[in-house]
């Protein structure tokens, strides 16, 4: 675990990368670079009216082994710049995961197996000027099987669009191949993506690591609507 990092967290924080850098570019830069970005987000100076961007940018990571060694090293490379990496709080669902495991004194990671990919997909970092229809539209000449897109919207306020959009297509095998890349790309534009299954269909025994033929961790709706909320706070 690097030195900065008190607990397993699943959230890091890029320090120095240059305002000139779009969110976009870096995204496009760290989802080709590094395996399980959910969330990249450059952090924006709230105390003035022109919001101007920070040289901060948080991620978020599917599982706390991907962050640990992002983190670990202390820096990365963006672009010709090398930039500072520390460890923020973990989200609440890691928090309340991290408690159980001291509890039980054991710490696990929930993985995707095979038979675990189903044939939906949640896409992160979508801008909400995007309509569904015009995503469709988009995805469909790039990828089989789209059937249907939705996004998501807030729980605590259902009026409110979030950044993550759903995709379901005709079968698990659409799937397989964009979540080993762990992102979608239409032109320019590069989103993290993960598997998504009900809660109901989770199973009750997890294999090891090296069983593994995908090493996204599984989200529910649940629980990334939870950390949706908290990343608002």
């Amino acid at each position: 675990m690097a030195k900065n990092q008190e607990e397993p967290t699943d959230r890091a924080l890029l320090l120095d990368v240059h305002t000139a850098i779009s969110e976009n570019e870096l995204r496009k830069q760290l989802l080709t670079t590094y395996k399980g970005i959910i969330h990249v987000h450059r952090c924006i100076d709230t105390t003035d009216n022109l919001k101007t961007p920070k040289q901060l940018v948080q991620i978020h990571f599917q599982s706390t082994k991907q962050a640990e060694e992002f983190i670990e090293n202390g820096w990365i490379p963006v672009g010709n710049l090398r930039c500072r990496v520390k460890a923020l709080q973990p989200s609440i669902p890691v928090q309340k995961e991290n408690k159980r495991n001291k509890e039980s004194g054991n710490q696990s990671e929930i993985l995707i197996e095979e038979d675990q990919v189903t044939h939906k997909i949640l896409v992160h970092d979508v801008p909400t000027d995007i309509a569904e229809n015009d995503l469709k539209k988009k995805l469909v000449q790039v990828y089989q099987g789209v059937k249907h897109v939705k996004r998501w919207y807030s729980r605590n306020e259902p009026s409110i669009p979030t950044e993550n959009v759903q995709i379901d297509f005709e079968s698990p095998e659409n799937t397989k191949a964009i979540l080993q890349k762990g992102f979608i790309n239409i032109g320019q534009l590069y989103w993290p993506v993960t598997a998504l299954k009900s809660r109901k269909h989770q199973q009750n025994q997890v294999e090891s690591e090296s069983q593994q033929l995908y090493q996204s961790r599984i989200f529910f709706e649940e629980d990334l609507l939870e950390t949706f909320e908290d990343q608002k706070k």
